[in-house]
C-alpha cells in the first residue's frame, strides 16, 4: 500500500519525529497538536533536526503543514 498523504496526531518528539521522516520520504504530512503552540515547536525541532543531518530543510518542510482541526 502506497500512502501519499499521512496524519501526523501529536507534535511532541515522537510525533514530530515520525513527521520528518515521513515528510524526508517525500510524501505530505498534516500534522496536528491540541496543545497551542505544539506543532510550531515541532515544527522547530524538525528544522534543527534536518539541518543537523544536511537534509534540504526547506523542501522537507514545505511538505509539512499544521492542521488546527480534525473535522
Amino acid at each position: 500500500m502506497k500512502f501519499e498523504h499521512v496524519l501526523v496526531v501529536g507534535a511532541g518528539q515522537m510525533g514530530g519525529g515520525i513527521a520528518q521522516v515521513v515528510a524526508a520520504s517525500g510524501r505530505r504530512v498534516a500534522l496536528h497538536d491540541p496543545y497551542p503552540g505544539a506543532v510550531a515547536k515541532g515544527i522547530a525541532a524538525m528544522e534543527r533536526s534536518l539541518g543537523k543531518l544536511g537534509a534540504n530543510v526547506e523542501e522537507t518542510l514545505a511538505r509539512v503543514t499544521p492542521v488546527d482541526d480534525l473535522v
